[in-house]
């Protein structure tokens, strides 16, 4: 076996998911370790296996899942590795919003911190494409019905996202305060939209 095999620990994984997946892994000859809630106040790299892990075949799911939800993290995976893996994932129909590869940063963070940080950016991400698209509708809707309302909801929206993907790294307050003025600027254009669709 490389020392540097490719793996996954997997959280939240049970059922058909839970299948799925070792399916998934199996065939691309990449390991499997299924971890539970006693991990969850752990650092990350303490749950790391050593390089001569040898992976059972044995998928039975952690006994407990606190979190409602599952997280995956990828150890010793290139990004091409990584990409192809994802693809064949999605080939499979398999969707995990919550997953992470490992980093020298995340490394020495909780699991449960870290599921928290994946789970905060996958809402950031849906609200930002979510008022992307909410614009779009709004052009048609407004170059229609012309209304000022709305033209001043786009507006404002427009510029929080234009502050939004001026920034890069922030500190988790400036992303929080961003993100709840992102969602208030939304569903201020939302609220407007579906006024003049009901109408």
């Amino acid at each position: 076996m490389k020392e540097d095999r490719e793996y996954i620990l997997a959280y939240g994984f049970a059922g058909e998911l839970l299948t799925a997946l070792a399916a998934v892994t199996r065939k691309n000859n990449i390991g499997l370790q299924l971890i539970g809630d006693d991990c969850l106040d752990q650092l990350v790299g303490d749950l790391l296996l050593e390089a001569d892990a040898v992976f059972v075949d044995d998928r039975s799911p952690a006994r407990s899942y606190e979190l409602k939800l599952e997280h995956m993290l990828f150890v010793n995976f290139s990004q091409e590795s990584l990409m192809n893996f994802l693809d064949e994932l999605k080939a499979e129909g398999i969707s995990v919003p919550y997953k992470a590869a490992l980093t020298e940063h995340n490394r020495n963070w909780l699991l449960r911190d870290l599921i928290e940080a994946n789970r905060k950016e996958h809402l950031f991400i849906k609200l930002y494409h979510g008022s992307k698209n909410a614009l779009n509708v709004a052009v048609k809707v407004y170059g229609e019905s012309k209304d000022a309302p709305l033209l001043e909801a786009m507006d404002k929206l427009q510029q929080q996202i234009e502050a939004l993907e001026q920034e890069g790294e922030m500190p988790a307050e400036q992303e929080a305060e961003l993100f709840e003025k992102l969602r208030l600027r939304y569903n201020q254009l939302a609220a407007r939209l579906n006024t003049l669709l009901s109408e």
